[in-house]
């Protein structure tokens, strides 16, 4: 292994600034703080910017992958990522 190979590339540093920008933006929306997005903290955050309730139901619905009605941070990253 040489010094160069645990490099970052600029790819990889600004995923990893991405990840954070995402987690920050997470955790402003989980209001109660239990790690996850109920629709009820999607809608009450993105109500106070505008969004309708059918775009917040469209960002909801394509976000929670597993459909047990929450947004992990996981889930958040990965509908972001597409």
């Amino acid at each position: 292994n040489n010094f160069y190979d645990e490099l970052e590339t600029p790819v990889d540093v600004f995923r990893k600034f991405f990840e954070y920008c995402v987690e920050q933006a997470f955790n402003n929306i989980d209001a109660n703080r239990d790690g996850a997005i109920s629709y009820q903290e999607l809608s009450n955050s993105l109500r106070k910017s505008g969004f309708s309730d059918q775009e917040i139901h469209t960002i909801f619905s394509l976000a929670d992958h597993d459909g047990d009605g929450a947004v992990s941070l996981h889930e958040l990253i990965r509908s972001l990522s597409k």
